[in-house]
Formats: C-alpha cells, structure tokens, sequence
C-alpha cells in the first residue's frame, strides 16, 4: 500500500461496512491487517477515527495512512516466570504488573508470549504467532493468575469454557473513595472509546454487554478494599465499571488516578476451571504482590 491513499465514498459503495470496503479496495491486504488500523486510527473518514463496522455514506472521504509493519515473529526472551503449576497440558503463572502478555504495535518485546518462546517453544495459537498458548490475558498493570494452554486440546477447550463463562475469576482492587453499600452489580455495556481509540468507555451503542459483580472487603477513610467477579469478560472491564460508578482503581491512570505503585491496584487473585483432559475443577490463588500490600497498609494507617 502506497504511503497514503484516499478516495471519496460513491453512490454505489454507500452502505458498505468500512472494513468490508477496504477489503475491496485495498487488493492484496489481509483483513486483519485492514481491522489493525482501522483500529489502531490510520483510517479516517473526513478527518476523523472510525470503527470497522462504521457503514459509509456517500460523499464521504476516506484517507488511509501507512501504517509500520508488524512482524509475526516472537523472538524468545529469557525473562523469568513466576510458575505455580505444570502438567503435560497446563501452565499455570502469577504474572506481575509490568507485563504485557503479548506483542502490541510496536512493542516486539518484553512480554509474556516472548518468555513462553524462550521457555517452552512452540506453543498452541488460534490468533496467530503472537498469541502462543495464551487463552485469555491481563492488562499490563494488573497482576495475578493466568492459564497458558500448552495443548491444541487445552487451547480449544479452555477458550471455550471462558467464551461460555464456565470459569470463575476474582480480583482485588483498591479503589478511591468509601463506597456505600456493601455488594452489588454493574451491568452496562462497554465499547471501544469514540476517540481514544486504545481506550473503552461505557456506550449503548457499538458495544458488548458487560456485568461485574462487586463486594466491599474492607473501607478506609479514603479507599475501600474490594473483590471484583466479571461475570464477562470485556477489554479493561473492571477499570472501565469501576471508573463508571465513581470509585476508579488506585493508580489507573487511564480511567482513574495515580498512586505510588506506578500502575493499577488490581490483582487477579483466583481462577477456576476445569482441566481440559482430566476434567477435574482446578483452582488456583495468590497473594497480593508487595507493593500492592504496602499500598494497601498506607491506606489502612490513614
């Protein structure tokens, strides 16, 4: 694809779901490749982001920008994993805060698909190269207990039951302010944000159900304690409901504030599941990391 391309929008295109126009128009490109930066805003659409399912008017223009290649490749990187259990299928990790789980843009390296090439190999995927044996994922900041699938079976059938809600996941967060009741659910739907295309928001529109369900653990004088249970499971979810209900996540300085530890005070502290091949109930929890735990004592000495 030429360094730009742009066209205006004709009376026979009108209606057409921009992705699906840009796969005609731009011969030789992958569909991954044109939801990338649909995505990641190198198209716009008179002057402004769109979103892949965005249905063109006529008279419209469209620019395409050139966006930097991506490479497919995982290059292995020795950096240590915190492992809490293996088996011929399995790999079960506590993850720190800091990590991100695969390569993203321009970030090739220092995440966690690029340790599971240097430590296992070659590992099961159904999104590609970047996403070896990786059923589900955390965000960056957020610590706690993740399952790497290191079977097509395991892969299969974990990705499943997650896709199903048949697993069970708790978190812990810190967040600011003294919340009132004592448990309750949020059910309002997520999307991508309407201009901060790497950020979600709470929208009606062009969006995905989402429910969590809350309960206060311990309340200070200027935070409270809470476990977390998403009962789906939506990009940056937890962030985005807690933010919404006007008790954002200590140090989440995308949706909340900033704090001492330098990311959100967020740990995925239990998963359950049921073992793709044995099909027992598996369960698996961690402690808070240490400097969620100092934060916390900071906040309980208030």
């Amino acid at each position: 694809m030429n360094k730009k391309k742009e066209f205006i929008v004709g009376q026979e295109e009108a209606g057409n779901r921009l992705d699906q126009l840009l796969v005609k128009k731009l011969s030789g490109e992958s569909r991954t490749h044109i939801k990338r930066i649909i995505e990641e805003g190198f198209v716009t659409i008179n002057a402004k982001p769109s979103k892949a399912h965005y249905k063109v008017k006529v008279g419209e223009r469209i620019e395409i920008r050139q966006a930097p290649p991506v490479s497919t490749d995982i290059i292995p990187q020795k950096i240590d994993l915190q492992i809490l259990y293996e088996d011929d299928d399995i790999l079960i990790i506590n993850k720190p805060a800091g990590l991100l789980v695969h390569p993203a843009g321009r970030r090739r390296y220092g995440t966690l698909a690029n340790a599971l090439a240097y430590h296992f190999g070659q590992l099961p995927s159904l999104g590609g190269q970047e996403r070896l044996g990786i059923v589900h994922r955390l965000d960056e900041g957020t610590s706690g207990v993740m399952v790497v699938a290191k079977t097509e079976l395991a892969l299969r059938d974990l990705s499943e039951q997650f896709k199903k809600r048949k697993v069970k996941k708790e978190y812990m967060a810190l967040v600011k302010g003294v919340m009132e009741l004592d448990e309750g659910i949020i059910d309002v739907p997520i999307g991508r944000h309407h201009e901060k295309r790497q950020r979600m928001a709470v929208r009606y529109v062009s969006s995905r159900t989402a429910q969590t369900h809350w309960k206060v653990i311990e309340r200070f004088k200027n935070s409270t304690l809470v476990s977390l249970m998403p009962l789906t499971g939506r990009t940056h979810q937890l962030r985005v409901h807690m933010a919404h209900i006007g008790y954002p996540i200590l140090g989440d300085k995308e949706y909340g504030t900033m704090a001492p530890i330098g990311h959100q005070a967020l740990c995925a502290c239990y998963l359950g599941f049921t073992h793709s091949a044995n099909k027992s109930f598996m369960e698996f929890k961690v402690d808070l990391p240490s400097d969620f735990k100092k934060l916390l004592e900071s906040e309980q000495a208030k």
